[in-house]
């Protein structure tokens, strides 16, 4: 068996991104490939190949070693498929020479037929305050309810319990989570203090950061404590309509040095870039710019009508013709980029037939918390008339991860009104957005309008004629600086 791929006499000796690593989950009881913002849980024989993968064995002495353990297995069969799939993940260090292969191993989420699972993944969102006034932001419009009312210990507190739930992704995000200082004092640094803490219970550290104030020597405190994945955020790939969009002078300069700084300190770097009218004919630009940088993924998130890109959707939403070149620029660009470069893009809601499974599905995979504590399904559930539960409190969050009532009353089907109810879709797409239900119709059990079975989708119909018309910015996201 010859370890070269077609083109090339070299052999292949696959070595594991330096990104990835494995951590066994004993909720779950299984091996957890963890990288930026993404799990997927090995099967024994995937993680026994995974662990040889070292740089200095080649495909062939990968399956030379697990010969003596397991002798009657088929090797040469098994193998080299798995390899291929961890590679079009990820999973290994992109190498030219490495063969490309369509994944061939099921990823699963933990669950067990209708029993539900644990959370996967948990968004820390530490406060609100940022210094950028983004007019696309997603945080609430009603900033001033929304007080940083936790402590560090209160917090440290949230972070032992979604552990104990089974969360193997942990995110810091905001607002910018860099302004997160509940008890000032010049001898600790509380972000720092949060990433050891996550660390050390075996999550997934990621940063979720403008990086505008995100010096070298902060950056250095962080990557001791733990932190392995940091996200930017980019306006732009003009400095000055990246500053003018985010309202801050010089910010995308400190955000190229610090996407920089963060490479070169080995950690993972995505670029996120939210595609609206004005950036959405720069998708490719954009895609290269993260490549430039040595980014790991980037994460072209269409626009979403929430908070207050709501407000401002006139301005913001692209039109068909638009959404449709950068979905086609950046299939092109994944192809040619291959593993080396992770091309997040998903078609915006207001040009879809049917409904994305929001969140997965809510309340199925993932949690947040809110500043002042309010545990949520997804990041948008805060504008919903529903009664959320603070943490840390009486109750833990695997309790309330498996009995509280606003995180039920969506959950699954049974929920779900005509055309949903008896939609052969309903499995899949869970209805749609509950965020976007309620900021349409007033009602969030209703179908999500961007479904042409919705009888509401009228309103979307109405929102894309409106891309035809020149419209500007009603309101920048308001400075907050509560505590």
């Amino acid at each position: 068996m010859s370890d070269a791929p077609p083109t090339s006499e070299a052999p292949w000796r696959p070595l594991r991104s330096p990104h990835a690593r494995v951590h066994f989950d004993p909720i779950r009881r299984a091996n957890a490939l963890l990288d930026p913002e993404r799990v997927i849980f090995l099967s024994p024989s995937a993680h026994a190949i995974f662990e040889l993968c070292d740089g200095a064995r080649t495909t062939h002495k990968i399956i030379a070693t697990l010969r003596e353990r397991y002798p009657t297995a088929p090797l040469e069969r098994d193998v080299p498929p798995t390899l291929a799939s961890l590679h079009a993940k990820g999973a290994l260090a992109f190498d030219p020479l490495a063969p490309s292969a369509i994944v061939t191993e099921r990823e699963r989420d933990g669950a067990r037929g209708a029993q539900l699972s644990p959370p996967l993944a948990m968004t820390a969102e530490l406060t609100y305050r940022c210094p950028l006034r983004c007019g696309y932001c997603s945080n609430p419009t009603d900033l001033d309810a929304f007080a940083d009312a936790l402590s560090l210990d209160q917090w440290l507190a949230i972070i032992d319990q979604a552990a104990d739930a089974g969360v193997l992704q942990c995110s810091f995000s905001g607002g910018e989570p860099l302004l997160f200082d509940p008890e000032p004092r010049a001898d600790r640094d509380p972000l720092a203090a949060l990433i050891e803490r996550a660390r050390a219970r075996g999550m997934y550290t990621n940063l979720i950061t403008s990086a505008f104030g995100l010096d070298e020597h902060r950056l250095d405190r962080l990557a001791r404590a733990g932190l392995e994945h940091v996200q930017v955020s980019v306006q732009h790939t003009d400095s000055s309509a990246a500053d003018a969009l985010g309202g801050a002078k010089g910010a995308h300069a400190q955000k190229l040095t610090c996407a920089r700084a963060v490479v070169a300190r080995g950690m993972a770097l995505s670029i996120n870039v939210v595609l609206h009218r004005e950036t959405v004919a720069h998708t490719g630009a954009l895609i290269d710019l993260a490549a430039e940088l040595g980014a790991v993924r980037v994460e072209l998130a269409s626009v979403q009508s929430h908070g207050w890109a709501l407000k401002n959707r006139a301005a913001l939403l692209p039109t068909r013709a638009q959404a449709e070149e950068a979905s086609r620029v950046a299939k092109a660009r994944r192809a040619t980029l291959g593993p080396k470069l992770r091309v997040v893009y998903v078609v915006p809601d207001y040009f879809a037939d049917r409904p994305k499974p929001c969140m997965d599905g809510w309340g199925r995979k993932f949690l947040t918390v809110t500043p002042d504590g309010r545990l949520l399904p997804c990041p948008g559930a805060h504008a919903l008339p529903l009664t959320f539960d603070r943490v840390p409190g009486e109750r833990t969050i695997e309790e309330l991860w498996r009995t509280s009532a606003a995180f039920d009353a969506y959950r699954g089907t049974s929920w779900m009104p005509e055309p949903c109810a008896s939609c052969d879709e309903r499995e899949r797409d869970y209805g749609g957005c509950r965020c976007q239900a309620f900021a349409l119709t007033g009602d969030a059990s209703r179908a999500d309008p961007t479904c042409s079975k919705s009888p509401d989708h009228h309103v979307v119909v109405r929102a894309r004629q409106e891309t035809e018309r020149e419209a500007p910015l009603i309101e920048l996201r308001r400075y907050h600086r509560a505590r």
